[in-house]
C-alpha cells in the first residue's frame, strides 16, 4: 500500500542527500553571521591600543558600545531563506529532471504528495537548523562582549516572521517551477517569473506613473501593497542588489501577505507535482500551452521597458529595446526546444506580448489622468493623516503622530484646496513639481538656483468613506504656513510631533570627538526634549526639516527603541537650544588643556607650521558675536599646506586673540564663543580636533578680514 502523505524513509533520504550541501552552507553562514561581530571586536581592541598611545593628545577615552539591532542578530537567516533553501530544493528535486531517476521515483510505493512533503520537510529541517544555529552563535557572540555591544532585541519576533515569509516564498516559487518544467534552464526561468515577474511589473509601472504624476504615492508609504517591500522576497533582493545590505525592516502586513502568497505557491506546486508526468523530465514544459505562457511572460520583462520608452517619446531607445524583445522571445524557444521549425509556430503568439505591453502602457497613461480627477471638497473628507516617512521628509519626525486621524475643519479645508490647486496645475502643465516655485514672488525666485529647490511637500492620507487615498501635495509657502497654523490647534498632534522617539539603550551619541558617560547623554536628550516642547510647532517643524538652512553647532544621534531601523538625527543650535548647547559644549571641552596647547602651537608657532614634516594643516575659525536677538555669526577659514606662504599677520591675529582669551575669566556659552577646529598630519602623527573658547569683550572679529588677504568671510543670521 502506498504511503499517502509522509514517509520517514524518504525524509531521511532527503536529509542524507542534502548533507554535503548542508554542511558547506552551515560553514558559510556561520562565517557570514560572525563576520560583523569579529570585525567590531578587532576595531575595539585597535581603538584601545591606538588611544592608549595617543593618551597625551586625547586624554582618557571611553568606548561607546556599538548598538546591535535584531537584523544583525539574524544576519545569516535571510541568506539561508533566499539562497540556501532554494538551492536545496533544486538539488533535491533535480532527480525529476532526469528521465531514468524520474521513472525510478515515480515507480516507488509512495504517492506524489508523500514524495513532495517528505522532501520539502528535509529542506525545511536543514534550513531551520542552519538558521537557528547561526542565530544562537550570533546572539552569543554579541552578548558575550557587553562592553563592546549593546544588543537590542526589539522586533526580533517580527523579523523571524519576515524570515519565515522569505523561506516560504523562495522555496514555494522554486518548487513550483520544478513541478512545471523539466530542464535546468526552464527551471531557472520559471522560478524567476514566479518569484519576481508580478512584483517587477508592478514596480516598473508604478515608478513610471510616479515619474509622470509626482502627486501619486505608491512605494513611499508604509504598508502599501504597491511598495516593492510588500513582497518581502522582492524587497530583500532589491535592497541587497541596489544598497548592498540585507538589513530588512519588519512589516507585519507585508509578512502576512508574503506568507499567504508562499503557502499558495506551495499548494499549487503540490497540485502540479501530483499531476506531473514522468515524461516531463528533459522537457522545458509539459505542453505547448505552458511553453507559450512561459515564453510570453519572460519576454514581458524586456517588453515593458520598450513600452515606457514609447510613452516617453524615446524613439531610438524604443526601436533598440523592441528588437531585443523579439530576440529574447525567439531565442528562448530555440534554446529550450532546439528546433528551428518551432519558431514559426511561436510567431503568432508574439502578438500576445505586444497586446500585453499595450495594455500596460494604457494603464501607465490613464492612471494619472484618472487620479487627477480626484478633488474632494472638505466636507467629503472624513479625516486626514500626515505621513512623514516618504522621500522628502526625515522619517523620525512625526513617527508618533502619523497614525492620528485629523478631523479639524481647517485642516480638511486646506488639504482639499491644495489638492485641487495641485490637480488644476497638473492638468494645465502636465506636472506639479514646480507648483511651489510658480507661486513664489518674483523677488524670491532669484534666490533659488533651480525651480525644484526647497519644494514644500507633504504626503497625506485622505479618508473619504471606506477608502483611503495617498497623495503627495506640493504647497506654496503661504499655503503651508496656513496648514502649520491650523495644526497648532490640535494638541494631540502637536504633542505627538514634539515627542521624540525613545532611544535604545546606549545608542545616544553627541557627535563630538569625546565620549561621555551615557547617563550624561540621556540628560542632554532630556534637555533637548524640554526645549523642543517650548517651541511653536512651526519653529520645530522648520528646524527638523530644514537643518541645512540653520547653523547647528552640534548634532545628536541615536537609534529608536520602538522602531528598530529608525535613526534619529537632531541638530543642536546655540540660538534655538541654548541650555542643551551648553551641556554639549561642556562635554566637548572636557580635557581641553592638551588640545588647547596643540591648537596654540599650530596657530602661533611659525617654525612648526612651516616645517617640512607637516604634510597638511588647516584651521577653521568661527566667531559667534550676538549683535541682536537672532545672533550673528562670522566665519573665517584658513587652509594651507605647511603655511609657508602665509605672512606674519596671520600669527599676529592668533596671538592677539589667544592673549585676550587667556586674560578673560569668561567661559564660552550659547551667546558668544570662538570655535577653532584644527587639523594637521605629519609622517608619524595626525590630529583633528576642536576647541571652544570665550570671546573677549573688546575683541572685533571683523578686523581679521582687513588683515588676512583672500580669506573666506561670511556673515549671516541663523535661527
Amino acid at each position: 500500500m502506498k504511503k499517502t502523505l509522509f514517509s520517514r524513509g524518504l525524509y531521511v533520504e532527503g536529509l542524507r542527500r542534502l548533507r554535503v550541501l548542508g554542511f558547506i552552507a552551515l560553514a558559510l553562514m556561520l562565517l557570514i553571521q560572525l563576520s560583523p561581530a569579529i570585525s567590531q571586536v578587532i576595531d575595539y581592541y585597535y581603538y584601545q591600543d591606538y588611544y592608549m598611545e595617543q593618551a597625551e593628545v586625547y586624554g582618557n577615552q571611553d568606548y561607546t558600545p556599538v548598538t546591535v539591532n535584531a537584523s544583525l542578530l539574524f544576519v545569516a537567516s535571510p541568506v539561508v531563506a533566499v539562497i540556501v533553501a532554494p538551492i536545496m530544493v533544486i538539488s533535491l528535486f533535480s532527480v525529476f529532471n532526469k528521465r531514468a531517476s524520474s521513472d525510478f521515483y515515480h515507480a516507488l510505493p509512495y504517492t506524489r504528495p508523500c514524495i513532495f512533503l517528505s522532501f520539502m520537510a528535509a529542506v525545511l529541517t536543514w534550513a531551520a537548523g542552519i538558521s537557528v544555529l547561526c542565530a544562537a552563535v550570533g546572539i552569543i557572540s554579541y552578548v558575550a562582549f557587553p562592553h563592546i555591544f549593546t544588543v537590542i532585541f526589539a522586533e526580533s519576533l517580527e523579523l523571524i516572521l519576515s524570515y519565515i515569509a522569505l523561506f516560504l516564498l523562495a522555496t514555494g516559487g522554486t518548487v513550483l517551477a520544478m513541478s512545471i518544467t523539466g530542464t535546468p534552464l526552464s527551471n531557472l526561468c520559471v522560478t524567476f517569473l514566479v518569484l519576481f515577474l508580478p512584483r517587477f511589473i508592478i514596480t516598473i509601472m508604478t515608478t513610471a506613473i510616479e515619474n509622470d504624476a509626482e502627486f501619486l504615492v505608491f512605494d513611499s508609504v508604509s504598508n502599501s501593497f504597491f511598495s516593492p517591500d510588500f513582497n518581502v522576497l522582492f524587497g530583500t533582493v532589491i535592497l541587497f542588489l541596489f544598497f548592498g545590505n540585507i538589513d530588512y525592516a519588519a512589516n507585519l502586513p507585508a509578512d502576512i501577505y508574503s506568507i499567504a502568497l508562499g503557502l499558495v505557491y506551495l499548494a499549487i506546486a503540490l497540485l502540479l507535482f501530483t499531476k506531473r508526468k514522468s515524461e516531463t523530465a528533459t522537457q522545458p514544459a509539459p505542453g505547448k500551452a505552458v511553453q507559450h505562457i512561459i515564453r510570453i511572460m519572460l519576454t514581458m520583462v524586456v517588453g515593458l521597458f520598450a513600452t515606457i520608452l514609447f510613452i516617453e517619446g524615446e524613439w531610438a531607445g524604443f526601436i533598440i529595446v523592441s528588437i531585443i524583445t523579439a530576440i529574447v522571445y525567439f531565442a528562448y524557444e530555440l534554446i529550450t526546444t532546439h528546433r528551428w521549425r518551432n519558431l514559426l509556430g511561436a510567431l503568432p503568439y508574439y502578438g500576445v506580448v505586444v497586446g500585453l505591453c499595450i495594455l500596460c502602457g494604457a494603464v501607465i497613461v490613464c492612471v494619472p489622468k484618472i487620479a487627477a480627477s480626484y478633488t474632494p471638497d472638505a466636507d467629503d473628507i472624513d479625516s486626514v493623516r500626515l505621513i512623514y516617512d516618504d522621500y522628502y521628509n526625515d522619517d523620525w519626525f512625526g513617527s508618533e503622530a502619523q497614525d492620528l486621524k485629523l478631523r479639524d475643519k481647517d485642516i480638511r479645508r486646506i488639504v482639499a484646496d491644495t489638492l485641487k490647486g495641485n490637480m488644476d496645475y497638473y492638468k494645465e502643465n502636465g506636472h506639479v513639481g514646480t507648483y511651489y516655485y510658480e507661486n513664489l514672488d518674483a523677488d524670491d525666485k532669484i534666490y533659488l538656483e533651480h525651480e525644484y529647490d526647497r519644494m514644500i511637500t507633504q504626503t497625506v492620507a485622505i479618508k473619504d468613506g471606506a477608502f483611503t487615498k495617498y497623495r503627495t501635495l506640493f504647497f506654496a509657502a503661504e499655503e503651508y504656513a496656513e496648514l502649520l497654523s491650523a495644526l497648532e490647534s490640535n494638541k494631540d498632534y502637536i504633542e505627538a510631533c514634539k515627542t521624540l522617539p525613545k532611544p535604545a539603550k546606549n545608542s545616544i551619541w553627541l557627535g563630538i570627538d569625546r565620549n561621555v558617560d551615557y547617563s550624561y547623554c540621556e540628560k542632554v536628550l532630556e534637555s533637548l526634549q524640554k526645549e523642543i516642547e517650548a517651541l511653536s510647532f512651526e519653529e520645530w517643524y522648520n528646524i527638523a526639516h530644514n537643518a541645512g538652512y540653520y547653523n547647528p553647532e552640534f548634532n545628536l544621534y541615536y537609534t529608536s527603541d520602538d522602531y528598530d531601523s529608525l535613526s534619529v538625527d537632531l541638530h543642536i543650535s546655540s540660538n534655538v537650544f541654548p541650555k542643551t548647547f551648553e551641556m554639549v559644549l561642556e562635554a566637548e571641552n572636557m580635557d581641553i588643556e592638551q588640545r588647547y596647547r596643540e591648537m596654540k602651537k599650530l596657530a602661533t608657532d611659525k617654525e612648526f607650521a612651516s616645517s617640512d614634516d607637516l604634510w597638511y594643516a588647516s584651521i577653521d575659525v568661527t566667531f559667534k558675536v550676538p549683535t541682536d536677538e537672532s545672533g550673528r555669526n562670522y566665519y573665517y577659514y584658513f587652509s594651507e599646506y605647511g603655511y609657508e606662504n602665509w605672512d606674519d599677520g596671520y600669527y599676529e591675529l592668533f596671538e592677539d586673540l589667544l592673549t585676550k582669551v587667556e586674560a578673560t575669566d569668561k567661559k564660552p556659552d550659547s551667546d558668544s564663543y570662538v570655535m577653532i577646529r584644527y587639523q594637521y598630519e605629519t609622517e608619524t602623527d595626525g590630529v583633528y580636533d576642536s576647541v571652544y573658547l570665550p570671546l573677549p569683550d573688546d575683541f572685533d572679529p571683523a578686523s581679521w578680514e582687513l588683515i588676512i588677504e583672500d580669506t573666506e568671510y561670511h556673515e549671516g543670521i541663523y535661527y
